[in-house]
C-alpha cells in the first residue's frame, strides 16, 4: 500500500573592464555556451560580450580570470593574500551598486569578507561576518550580492541563509561591528502544524506551500524556506485542532485535491479545502478523535477514477495506528471505513509516530514509498510486510542531527526538490535530504 546558472554580469567602476563571476559549475556551463553558432540558437541565451571577463577560485586561493567568448585561454591572476592556515576562499562576487561599485568581495571558510585585487589578487581584510548563528558549516557556500538592497547574501547547503548589510562591508571597517542577519523562518507563525505541496507528481514545473493555522481557523501560502505566509483566507469552521493535510494531483482532472484531517467540536473528520478561499467543506467523519497524519492516495491500476484511498494516522489512545478508508467523489462525496486497522513493526519502546507522508517524484526505485516522522526524531521508509498484510515494516533512513521541538508535526515531501518539510507547532521548519541522510535546518 504505502510502496504505492545563473551567471550575472556586474556593472564595473569607471574604467574597469566588464566582469562577471561564477561558480565552478557555472564555468563548465559557459564554455558550453560559447561554443554554440549564430546558426544554431543556443539554450543559454546570446553570445558572451568580447571584452567580459569572468573570475573565478580554483583550489582554495587561486584567483583565475579568462574570457568569456575563450574560456581555455586560463589567466592565474594570483593567490590571494591574507589566509590563515587552513583557511580558504568559498565565495567571490561584485559589488553591483553603492559607492564602491565594482569591488570584488570575497568570503572565507572561516568567515572572513576580503576585498581582493582583481589584477593582483591581493587581498584587503574588512569587518568579519558577525552575530550569532552565522558561523559558515556547510560544505557548500553561495555568495552573491543583491542588487537592490546592496546587501550579501550568504547560503549554504545545510540551510544556513545570511544576509551581510551594506555598513558591514566598508573599507575601512566600521568602528563598531554591524552584525550579519540570519534569515529563515521571518513571519512563521507557530499556530501553522499542517503543510502540503501541490503539484506532487514527476514532470510537473512549480509547486506551492500550503499551511493551516489552528489558531485562527485560516489556510496561509508560504514561503516554504523563509517562512512569510501569504493569508488564502478562513476555514469557515472552528478547528480545535489539524490532524493532517495532503494534496492529491489529479491527473485525469489536471486539479490539485486539498484535504484536511480537522477536529471540529468534538469530532474529527475528513475536509476537502478550497485552495482559493481556505473554506472547509467535511466529507465524512474518520474512526476516532484523536489524527497526526493524512495521506491520499490511488492505485492508478485498479482504483476507479473517482476513488482515492485515505490513510489517517491514529494519536492519543490508539497512537501508531493507521485508518485506512476509501473516498468516493461526486456530487455528494462518500467517506467509507473499511474497518482495517494497520500497525507499525520496528519502533522503539516508547517511541511515537508523529506524521507521514507519500514520495512521489523521488528516482523511481524510491517512487510512491511512504516515510513517517518518529518521535526519535527519526524518519523511516515505510514497507509491507512479507507475512501479514495489516503491518507495516519500518527501515530507518534518516535520524535527524537536531532534535524535534513541539507537539504537532506537518511532514510533507516538496515534489520539485524531493526534501521532506518538517514544521511544528514550536516553529521549527526544517527540510530532510534522504538521499543525503541529513535534514537542511
Amino acid at each position: 500500500m504505502m510502496k504505492k546558472v545563473e551567471s550575472m554580469q556586474h556593472p564595473a567602476s569607471e574604467g574597469r573592464a566588464k566582469a562577471v563571476v561564477l561558480s565552478a559549475m557555472m564555468l563548465a556551463v559557459t564554455a558550453i555556451a560559447a561554443c554554440s553558432s549564430d546558426s544554431d540558437p543556443s539554450p543559454f541565451g546570446p553570445a558572451p560580450d568580447a571584452d567580459l571577463n569572468v573570475f573565478g577560485v580554483r583550489g582554495d586561493a587561486e584567483l583565475v580570470r579568462f574570457s568569456a567568448t575563450d574560456p581555455s585561454k586560463l589567466e592565474t591572476v594570483g593567490t590571494v593574500s591574507a589566509l590563515g592556515t587552513g583557511e580558504s576562499i568559498v565565495g567571490i562576487d561584485f559589488r553591483p551598486t553603492g559607492p564602491t561599485t565594482g569591488d570584488l568581495h570575497a568570503v572565507t571558510s572561516t568567515g572572513r569578507s576580503l576585498i581582493l585585487d582583481p589584477e593582483t589578487a591581493m587581498a584587503t581584510v574588512i569587518q568579519p561576518i558577525a552575530g550569532d548563528g552565522t558561523a559558515l558549516t556547510g560544505n557548500r557556500i553561495g555568495v552573491d550580492f543583491n542588487p537592490a538592497a546592496n546587501a550579501l547574501r550568504i547560503i549554504g547547503d545545510d540551510g544556513k541563509n545570511l544576509r551581510v548589510p551594506t555598513a558591514a562591508l566598508t573599507n575601512p571597517a566600521p568602528a563598531m561591528a554591524v552584525n550579519t542577519l540570519v534569515d529563515g523562518v521571518m513571519g512563521y507563525q507557530q499556530g501553522v502544524t499542517a503543510a502540503a505541496y501541490t503539484n506532487a507528481e514527476v514532470g510537473l514545473e512549480g509547486t506551492v506551500l500550503y499551511v493551516i493555522d489552528t489558531e485562527n481557523d485560516v489556510l496561509y501560502t508560504q514561503n516554504a524556506n523563509l517562512g512569510p505566509l501569504t493569508l488564502v483566507g478562513p476555514l469557515g469552521v472552528d478547528a480545535s485542532g489539524v490532524n493532517g493535510y495532503d494534496i492529491y494531483y489529479s491527473e485525469a482532472d489536471m486539479a490539485n485535491e486539498h484535504y484536511a484531517a480537522l477536529t471540529v467540536g468534538a469530532e474529527s473528520g475528513l475536509y476537502s479545502i478550497d485552495p482559493a478561499t481556505g473554506a472547509a467543506t467535511l466529507l465524512g467523519a474518520l474512526r476516532g478523535n484523536a489524527y497526526a497524519a493524512v495521506v491520499v492516495a490511488r492505485d492508478d491500476d485498479t482504483s476507479p477514477a473517482a476513488q482515492r484511498d485515505v490513510f489517517a494516522l491514529a494519536a492519543g489512545d490508539m497512537a501508531d495506528q493507521l485508518e485506512p478508508y476509501t473516498l468516493t467523489l461526486g456530487a455528494t462525496p462518500t467517506l467509507v471505513d473499511t474497518g482495517d486497522t494497520l500497525t507499525f513493526n520496528g519502533l522503539m519502546d516508547g517511541e511515537r509516530v508523529l506524521g507521514l507522508d507519500i514520495r512521489t517524484t523521488s528516482l523511481e526505485e524510491d517512487k510512491d514509498t511512504g516515510y513517517v516522522l518518529t518521535s526519535a526524531s527519526r524518519v523511516a521508509a515505510v514497507i509491507d510486510n512479507a507475512t501479514d498484510p495489516m503491518v507495516l515494516d519500518l527501515a530507518e533512513a534518516v535520524t535527524l542531527s537536531v532534535p524535534l521541538s513541539g507537539t504537532q508535526f506537518g511532514v510533507d515531501f516538496n515534489p520539485r526538490a524531493d526534501l521532506l518539510r518538517i514544521l511544528s507547532d514550536t516553529a521549527q521548519n526544517l527540510r530532510v535530504n534522504l538521499q543525503e541522510g541529513r535534514e537542511l535546518a
